[in-house]
């Protein structure tokens, strides 16, 4: 008997100190008498309303008619007549809820919490170089903050976004204008040009020196640093020989000679431009494998701006998720390079643009061309790249060299690339060179690219437009053209849009 009086005696004890405990921390109702009046479904509006008043009281709120005193809000019989439709205990409650959800979120603070709590914009550190040179392609702009030495050097192929796209756009106007030159119009040309590449070196000489000032940051990488400054410098020097040289032509030579020099000198910066690009994407890559950060690389950063198709680090992001999921080793995996023949020649004698639109083309017909599941897009400025894990070696060199005879027998129209005056019929005819590899299964990603370039090395020694293959898995050997068929691919035209 004593035992049960005792646990009873305990249990309504613990009750009490949870319930009062609860009031005080704001969880429960203000009073005992609230609480009672609810459980029991009373029906008393006044009451309800006042519930608010003392929450918030308890909670730290001190209302504008209470002023620094402890008192109780007095509670005051309504009126029969004025009193409100019944609501049940759920009503009231929503409604004290919802009451709450209108304050002011200053009046739900004590004095405390107000010191602590700030709102204020959040500010974003934001590239507009970047921003300016990706805005007209609708391209979601990824955030280019300096917290990650490896963001520098993105900042750097940003300006060379943005100078490829003047670039582009002066080509065709030069080249509309070929056989009718005028005077004025080629020296408004040039002076375009100076402007734009005189503000790409200072820039490019800016973000240079902001990567040299934080070497340190490289650790055992510096070598790359060292590497992005010297290749930035001799390309700051290349065009600034340039522009010297067409001044002379500006103040000599003819109008017809000065559109012809700025052409030639386009395609040539143009070539220089993908080549650093090229050694800056590895640049960043290796500087991203090296802290471990490959997961986290924007997806913004996967897609060439001048073709829209995979670059080579949205490959290498693929290619990572592949070895990490140990698909080498699982299956037969096979790399494939196909490297247009001498593109430079093809920038100079069509255009940049067109040329752009070009490698866009194949590049989305070598896409379709494989598995979804399949990685393919641009290696370096003109080879295209594919990764197959489901079709098997000799089903993915035979593609590989169908494509080729494919290409080779196409004629690209870019008609609707040039500018409306241009008076050159834009027929565009090309070749591949292509090298494939059976991946090793012990290989890392690194000694496969390796593998990769020297295959087609040594197709390229051997002359154009035919397949290299080797076999990593038999390192012994040496890559060897494939001795493939006719397959009889008919001639296309297909139109460069």
């Amino acid at each position: 008997m004593w035992f049960i009086f005792f646990c009873l005696t305990f249990l309504l004890i613990d009750m009490a100190i949870g319930f009062y405990v609860a009031i005080l921390l704001g969880y429960g109702p203000p009073t005992v008498r609230v609480a009672l009046g609810l459980l029991l479904n009373k029906k008393d509006f006044a009451l309800v309303e006042k519930y608010k008043v003392k929450l918030l009281k308890l909670i730290g709120r001190k209302t504008e008619d209470e002023g620094e005193g402890d008192a109780q809000p007095q509670l005051t019989e309504q009126p029969q007549t004025e009193q409100p439709p019944e609501k049940d205990a759920a009503g009231d409650l929503n409604a004290m809820i919802e009451s709450l959800a209108k304050a002011d979120l200053a009046d739900l603070m004590t004095d405390e919490s107000a010191d602590v709590m700030q709102v204020s914009p959040i500010q974003e550190v934001f590239d507009d170089t970047l921003a300016t040179a990706l805005s007209e392609r609708g391209t979601e702009v990824w955030m280019m903050n300096d917290k990650n030495i490896e963001t520098s050097i993105m900042q750097l192929n940003a300006v060379m976004i943005k100078n490829g796209k003047f670039s582009a756009d002066l080509d065709e106007r030069l080249r509309s204008i070929v056989g009718k030159p005028d005077e004025a119009f080629v020296r408004k040309c040039l002076q375009e040009m100076k402007d734009d590449y005189g503000n790409y070196v200072s820039t490019q000489s800016a973000i240079s020196e902001k990567i040299k000032e934080r070497m340190d940051e490289f650790g055992e990488l510096k070598h790359i640093a060292n590497s992005i400054e010297f290749s930035n410098m001799e390309q700051a020097s290349q065009i600034e020989t340039t522009l010297n040289n067409l001044d002379q032509i500006a103040l000599r030579g003819t109008p017809e000679e000065g559109v012809s020099r700025m052409i030639t000198e386009l395609a040539l910066l143009c070539s220089a431009r993908h080549r650093l690009r090229d050694m800056q994407d590895l640049a960043f890559l290796e500087m991203a494998h090296y802290e471990n950060r490959v997961d986290t690389i924007s997806p913004q950063l996967f897609t060439d701006e001048a073709t829209g198709i995979r670059n080579r680090i949205g490959i290498d992001v693929a290619l990572d998720a592949w070895w990490k999921q140990e698909k080498q080793k699982q299956r037969s995996v096979v790399f494939a390079l196909l490297d247009f023949v001498k593109l430079s020649d093809l920038n100079l004698e069509y255009g940049i643009k067109p040329c752009d639109k070009l490698i866009a083309v194949v590049g989305r017909m070598l896409e379709k061309t494989f598995d979804a599941l399949d990685v393919t897009g641009m290696y370096a400025g003109g080879c295209l790249f594919v990764a197959t894990s489901n079709l098997g070696t000799q089903k993915t060199k035979t593609e590989i060299d169908k494509f080729r005879q494919k290409i080779a027998k196409a004629v690209f129209d870019g008609s609707k690339t040039r500018t409306p005056n241009g008076n050159k019929p834009l027929l565009i005819k090309t070749t591949m060179t292509c090298a494939v590899i059976e991946v090793a299964g012990s290989s890392s990603l690194t000694d496969t690219y390796a593998a990769l370039d020297k295959t087609l090395e040594d197709a390229k020694k051997i002359g154009q437009n035919h397949t290299f293959f080797y076999d990593a898995n038999k390192p012994k050997t040496e890559p060897s053209p494939i001795d493939a068929p006719d397959f009889g691919m008919e001639e296309v035209t297909i139109e460069l849009v």
